[in-house]
């Protein structure tokens, strides 16, 4: 429900990952929360900086990881090392709390695990959704043009948009999970054992 668009994929140095509802966010996943605010500095300092502000940090849902994280920002900004920021009560606004944990987003993007079927199933239903409209208009309208009644036209229009639709959707999905397999195979897990994960699932 909100809007948001990936920066990141141009892995521009100090850029953003998202903008979401008009502000600016960078990600940093990691196992502990002083990791996470550790990644956002370099000995420049503060690495995330959009018009002369700092940039927001998001970090793994994880209590224990956020609360920690929180405590390294309030710790940096005491030390003067956050530009224009030098209420450590502020670290609330530069340290966001992401919707996932740490473990989900590790198997997010891995091949074959129930979260990152889910999270492409989601995405598929998303993109299957637009195609199902565009079709079932252009076979309604065909239809229609052609010379069939209305309440064939629309039979016809829903049964094409669900055909393409459900291809879309299928497609999506597993292209999304043989990304991940070829992704991880590069890292030292083979194509075929990967392949297999996503089969049995």
């Amino acid at each position: 429900g909100r809007k948001s668009s990936i920066l990141g994929n141009d892995n521009a140095y100090g850029g953003p990952d998202r903008y979401v509802n008009g502000v600016y966010l960078q990600s940093k996943y990691r196992k502990r929360g002083g990791e996470c605010i550790g990644d956002a500095f370099d000995k420049n300092g503060y690495k995330y900086m959009v018009d002369g502000k700092p940039m927001p940090i998001e970090v793994p849902a994880d209590q224990e990881i956020y609360a920690s994280a929180l405590k390294s920002m309030e710790r940096r900004i005491t030390n003067g090392e956050v530009p224009g920021v030098s209420d450590p009560a502020e670290a609330k606004n530069l340290v966001r709390r992401g919707h996932v944990t740490y473990k989900q987003a590790m198997n997010i993007a891995k091949a074959g695990t129930i979260e990152s079927i889910t999270y492409d199933a989601v995405n598929g239903a998303i993109v299957a959704t637009s195609i199902f409209g565009i079709s079932a208009m252009v076979t309604f309208a065909i239809a229609i043009w052609s010379g069939e009644n209305w309440k064939e036209a629309v039979k016809m229009s829903v049964e094409s948009g669900l055909k393409v639709a459900g291809t879309a959707f299928v497609s999506s999905v597993i292209s999304a999970q043989l990304v991940r397999v070829v992704n991880h195979s590069v890292a030292g897990t083979t194509i075929e054992k990967g392949a297999n994960i996503i089969f049995k699932q």
